[in-house]
């Protein structure tokens, strides 16, 4: 019994020690992290006062439209998607583009500001200015180094609203960019419901296949400009000319439907970049690549089934096999706005 009691006090001391130690521990990497960030963004503010003289003034660059009405407020690689989970988040309410320091930031559209805050009353956002599009859709720019509009003033699309920094809750130079409609955060590259999409601003380019009925000429995808502001309204302002003569272009849509993805349920979606248009005498299958310009898709894809032996009852051909159609190669589409 003696010897009992003493095993049990020996196995309890060895645990409170345990215990004692894990602590220890853990009050060690949680100093050593906090000065981690601390020396990170220390650095970061040297390497921003040494390169402020060369990045001041960078080029705004060209402007890069989405599949839709909105253009990138930079151009960049995006870091970080919508709704990535974090130690601090478990949704990020935007999405992170990569740019340098100084990155002038365009307006993804026109409108009016709305919101102005600097970053020590933003939150984490750093310097923060949103704009408002239409009566329920707004954009937001944060961790800018400097702002360049006023409350209240209206601004153009593309135009300079402020630069790139690493202000706020950040750890390297981005832009963190959102899309609210109605107030809550959406994911910038898709609109989350038909009915948030029928809120947003129209279209301003249309696709129409157009054919041959002698079969003389190839068929083509025209592209009209649909917007009543532009000078080329009701225009034809783009032409898709396919390779082969007698495909009679049939229905054709869009390679994924935005608001059908779900994109707020965290998982991965590819974007709206191809047109998938079928030839409905040739049996063909056409894929056109609008990312680049949608003005001036281009044909990065075409596929036609094999076609077997005619059938003894009916005299018409079967196919021999299905014929399972892939995304073309390359990366992961990305828009800002990709209704269409």
């Amino acid at each position: 019994m003696i010897g009992t009691r003493v095993g049990y006090a020996s196995t309890r001391a060895d645990k409170q020690h345990a215990l004692v130690k894990v602590r220890d521990d853990r009050q060690n990497l949680e100093g050593r992290l906090t000065v981690l960030v601390s020396t990170q963004r220390k650095i970061q503010a040297r390497l921003a006062a040494v390169s402020q003289g060369s990045t001041r003034g960078l080029p705004a660059g060209p402007i890069k439209h989405g599949s839709g009405q909105l253009i990138w407020p930079v151009n960049g690689p995006i870091t970080s998607p919508f709704c990535e989970s974090r130690a601090w988040e478990s949704c990020h309410p935007g999405i992170d583009i990569g740019a340098p320091g100084g990155t002038p930031i365009r307006a993804a559209g026109s409108g009016k500001v709305v919101l102005i805050q600097g970053a020590g009353s933003s939150g984490g956002y750093g310097n923060f200015t949103c704009i408002q599009h239409t009566g329920s859709m707004s954009t937001c720019y944060a961790h800018q180094s400097s702002i360049g509009v006023s409350m209240g003033q209206s601004v153009s699309q593309g135009q300079v609203i402020g630069n790139v920094g690493c202000t706020g809750r950040c750890f390297g130079d981005h832009l963190h960019f959102e899309v609210r409609i109605n107030g809550e955060h959406t994911d910038p590259t898709f609109y989350r419901s038909p009915r948030d999409a029928a809120a947003a601003p129209p279209e301003q380019l249309a696709y129409v296949a157009t054919f041959a009925r002698p079969a003389d000429k190839p068929d083509a995808i025209a592209v009209v400009d649909v917007d009543p502001a532009s000078a080329s309204y009701s225009s034809v302002v783009g032409f898709t000319e396919l390779p082969n003569l007698g495909d009679e272009l049939h229905h054709f849509g869009w390679n994924a439907c935005s608001s059908a993805l779900c994109p707020g349920g965290g998982h991965d979606h590819g974007g709206r970049q191809y047109l998938i248009v079928p030839g409905l005498r040739s049996s063909r299958l056409y894929v056109l690549d609008t990312r680049d310009d949608p003005a001036a898709p281009r044909i990065v894809g075409s596929w036609r089934p094999l076609v077997g032996r005619p059938s003894k009852r009916t005299a018409s051909s079967r196919p021999r096999r299905a014929v399972s159609i892939a995304r073309p190669s390359g990366p992961r589409p990305t828009t800002v706005d990709s209704r269409r």
